[in-house]
Formats: structure tokens, C-alpha cells, sequence
């Protein structure tokens, strides 16, 4: 689970689009006993710094009226004059409308003057604008070049932002290592949410070499830092006690910490822990209401957890509908066991009409995920035509993924089609081989068809001692030929 937890965090984070850039700094605060009418006159015969002190006097009502208009002047002059504070100001001003006409064009005009001046939270600012907007057409290509100079200027924002579009190769190539490079860069610089995403990357050994401890330092320094993912990391290594002293009571206060500042699958990780009374005490219900806030946060498996708990009814009325309806959450963000709960409701097991049809779409969708188990699912659908076409080579295809990936009951399946040559080449070697991984598995039939091949030597070297063992293990199991056959040995 702790691995699911992980993964999903990881993918919900890569997807997320990038913060928004800090504050705008606010036009220079006036000197004591500042002379409004004396810096105007300074101002007027072209001292740009006096006018940009002005601008700040009339932005606050500071020895003067306050009067956006007359600071949006005064900080236009102190721009032309190459104030590039002033620029950003008044960048903001026609962003927000204040004391000027709301104009996002103009504003972008004067970041550009800014950062083409070496202002770094300009660049920062019109490069996040291009990102997301919504004040301009998104622009991918020109966000990475801004936010390449914001982070050369060393705004560290600019530099992890970057970093997020290499990772993803959003409007630049993608490169994994050179993203880790920028998010080293950030986090050096005291960015708690580089930290804590530098911290994945040592986790999963992305464009760096895998390093638990280096990454759980570096979760722990996001945490201090404030970045509540950083948080979740160190409360799933708190709980596991994977590269720390396991402490159930500083995972409880690190999840609760992360779902309280909508980090989601901190609710869900804090309800599994309440639901099991792990840590804290047993309560289902505070569990669901857990799960249900994870769920309204996108945590596809806090989705699923809530849907179990309406499906069976547990700690809250059963509700086949709503179990539905949650089960397609959890599918629809990255947990496909979503979609196979789902799928299973319609092949004819639930409370829900039979519908193979819509069962085998949400097997597909499910495998297509990565879920083996409806991957094992769609392999029997095919075979047997069941909502879906005839189709032997997808069949056979399934059952191999399947098999390899540890499935036993279809590593016996693929073991007969080989062995019986009907739609595969005739192989009785390869049917000895899934016949006995499927024995391994614990697949009863798998482990008799494996001990009339050895006494045979059908595909094998024959070893009569081991059918012999082979047959009492599947009689034991109680399987009446496997008796007969041990008997007559």
C-alpha cells in the first residue's frame, strides 16, 4: 500500500500546476519626514528614484492623499527612468486595475521591460502568466524562456517551476536530470516545495541515483519548510519505518497536518490508520469521513476506500449507487481498481443489472492502467466472447502478461492451450513450464497436469518421484484423479 501511496502522490504532484510567484514588492517606502512636494520637484527634473518613493507615498496615503492614479504616474516615470521595481509595480496596477485601466497587454509590456532589465520576479511573474494565465494566451515556449532568466537572476520560484516543465517536457525538452539539477538549485535556495520534489526524484531514482536517506532528508527539509507533500512523505516513512525509527504517533500528526492544509491523500492515509485503530483510536466513522474529504481532494484511492465502506455497508448505509459513483472517482484519478470494482458490479455479482458489455469497457480501461487483475479479467472475456468479440491472439497475449506478472490461474490456462494446440503452435515444453508456475501458484489442476507430464516425459525430462509427490500434493488438495493416479504409482 505504501507503494500505491507513493506512486499516487507522485503522479497527483506532476500534474499539479506550479504555485503561483510571490507577492509583488510595493514601490519604496518614503524616508522619515519625507517632503511630498520636494521629491516631486526631484522627481520632476528626472530623478526616477524620487518619483518611484512618491508612487509609494500616494499607494499608502503616506504624507499625502492616497491616490492610485497620481501612483500609477509617478511609478510610469520612475519605469522610463529604469526603476525596474517601478515597471513590475505598475505591471501589477494595469493587472489588478488599480489607478489605471485593467490591461493585461500593457502590464505584460512592462514585465518585459522589467526582466529584459534584469529584474528577476518580473520574468518570474510574466513567465507564471504564460504558464497558466488566465490574463494571456498560455505560451509554454516563452513561460520556460522567462522562467530560464528568472532562475539565472536567482528567483528560486523561477528555477522550480522550470524544473516542473523539464520533468514533463512542457514547452522545453524533457530532461529528468537537468529538472533535478534546477530543483537542487531552488531548494539550496530555501524553496520548501523544490525540496520536497527533489526529494521523489532521490526516492525513484529519476534523473538521479536512487538515495532513500539523501531523500528523506530532503522531505524532511521541504516539511520545515512548510510544503505539506514534504509532510506526507515523512509521515509514510514514519508509519513504515523505511529509513527512520517507525513513530505511528508523528505519522498520525504529519497526515493530519497534510490533510487539514488539502494535501488529500494525507485524509485518506490518516483514515486507513483511524478505520485499522492503528496509532489512534478505532473509528470507522471519522475513517469515512477521512476518506470522503480525501475523495473530494482527487485521491483516487481515498475514493476507493469510501466506496468500499458504501458497497458493504459499513459504518455508514449501503448504497450500491453512490458505491458507483465513487468507484468512478477512484478510476478517473489514477486508481483503477476503481474501474474493476465497478466492472465486477456488472458482470452480475452486485446489486447492479448484468451488463458485460459496460464490464468488459471497464476491465479494458482498468488494464490499459495497469491493473493485472482486470488485464486477467479481459484475458477470459476475450476467450470466451463474453462483451466483447472473439478475439484468441488479445486472449493469449493477457494471459501471458498475466502469468508473468504472477496471475497462477492463468499461467494454468496458458499451460492448456499449449499443451492442446488448438489456437497456439502445439509446445509442450512451454505447457510444462505454466503448468508449473501455476502449480507454484497454488493451482491444484496446474500442479496434476505438471505430474502427468513428468511421469510422461511430455515436454520434460521425466521424474517419476517428483509426479509421485506432485500427486499427493494435488490429492491432498482433494483432487479424486490425483488420488487414483498417486495410488497406481
Amino acid at each position: 500500500m505504501n507503494a500505491l501511496i507513493f506512486l499516487v502522490l507522485a503522479l497527483g504532484l506532476a500534474q499539479a500546476p506550479p504555485p503561483s510567484p510571490p507577492p509583488s514588492p510595493s514601490a519604496e517606502a518614503a524616508p522619515a519626514g519625507a517632503d511630498a512636494a520636494a521629491l516631486k520637484k526631484t522627481c520632476d527634473k528626472g530623478a526616477p528614484a524620487d518619483c518611484y518613493t512618491l508612487a509609494g507615498m500616494h499607494r499608502r496615503g503616506e504624507g499625502v492623499a492616497r491616490d492610485l492614479g497620481k501612483a500609477a504616474g509617478f511609478l510610469k516615470k520612475a519605469c522610463e527612468g529604469q526603476v525596474m521595481e517601478a515597471c513590475f509595480d505598475l505591471a501589477e496596477a494595469h493587472l489588478a486595475g488599480e489607478g489605471v485601466g485593467k490591461d493585461a497587454p500593457k502590464a505584460a509590456v512592462f514585465l518585459d521591460r522589467a526582466c529584459t532589465g534584469g529584474h528577476g520576479p518580473s520574468c518570474l511573474r510574466l513567465g507564471m502568466i504564460y504558464h497558466s494565465g488566465p490574463e494571456l494566451e498560455r505560451d509554454l515556449t516563452h513561460a520556460a524562456a522567462l522562467l530560464e532568466k528568472a532562475c539565472a537572476a536567482g528567483v528560486v520560484r523561477g528555477c522550480g517551476v522550470l524544473a516542473a516543465m523539464r520533468q514533463e517536457g512542457l514547452g522545453v525538452a524533457k530532461d529528468v536530470a537537468a529538472a533535478a539539477g534546477l530543483l537542487a538549485k531552488a531548494c539550496d535556495g530555501g524553496d520548501g516545495e523544490s525540496c520536497g520534489r527533489l526529494a521523489r526524484l532521490y526516492r525513484n531514482g529519476e534523473g538521479v541515483k536512487r538515495d532513500a536517506v539523501r531523500s528523506l532528508r530532503l522531505a524532511e527539509q521541504s516539511c520545515k519548510a512548510g510544503y505539506m507533500p514534504g509532510c506526507y512523505d515523512v509521515a509514510v516513512a514514519a508509519e513504515s519505518g523505511q529509513g527512520m525509527p517507525r513513530s505511528l504517533p508523528r505519522a498520525v500528526e504529519l497526515y493530519g497536518k497534510a490533510c487539514d492544509a488539502g494535501v488529500a491523500a494525507g485524509c485518506r492515509s490518516l483514515g486507513l490508520l483511524q478505520r485499522a485503530g492503528t496509532g489512534v483510536p478505532r473509528d470507522v466513522a471519522k475513517a469515512i469521513a477521512l476518506f470522503r474529504k480525501g475523495c473530494e481532494g482527487s485521491d483516487g484511492p481515498g475514493c476507493f476506500e469510501l466506496a468500499g465502506h458504501l458497497a458493504a455497508g459499513q459504518g455508514v448505509q449501503r448504497d450500491m449507487s453512490q458505491a458507483a459513483t465513487f468507484y468512478r472517482q477512484a478510476c478517473n484519478n489514477a486508481d483503477p481498481r476503481g474501474c474493476h470494482a465497478l466492472g465486477m458490479f456488472y458482470t452480475g455479482t452486485g446489486d447492479i443489472a448484468k451488463d458485460l458489455v459496460h464490464a468488459a469497457r471497464l476491465f479494458e480501461e482498468a488494464c490499459q492502467a495497469g491493473h493485472i487483475p482486470s488485464c486477467s479479467r479481459m484475458a477470459g472475456m476475450y476467450e470466451m466472447a463474453q462483451g466483447v468479440g472473439r478475439d484468441f491472439d488479445k486472449a493469449v497475449a493477457l494471459y501471458t502478461k498475466t502469468c508473468d506478472a504472477g496471475v497462477s490461474a492463468d499461467c494454468y490456462s496458458l499451460g492448456r492451450h499449449h499443451q492442446r494446440g488448438t489456437y497456439l503452435r502445439r509446445d509442450l515444453a512451454a505447457a510444462a513450464r505454466r503448468f508449473d508456475q501455476g502449480c507454484k501458484g497454488g493451482i491444484v489442476a496446474s500442479c496434476f497436469d505438471l505430474a502427468v507430464a513428468l511421469q510422461t516425459g511430455q515436454g520434460v525430462t521425466p521424474d517419476p518421484a517428483r509426479a509421485l509427490a506432485l500427486f499427493k500434493q494435488a490429492c491432498a488438495a482433494g483432487d479424486q484423479q490425483a488420488c487414483d493416479r498417486a495410488k497406481r504409482q
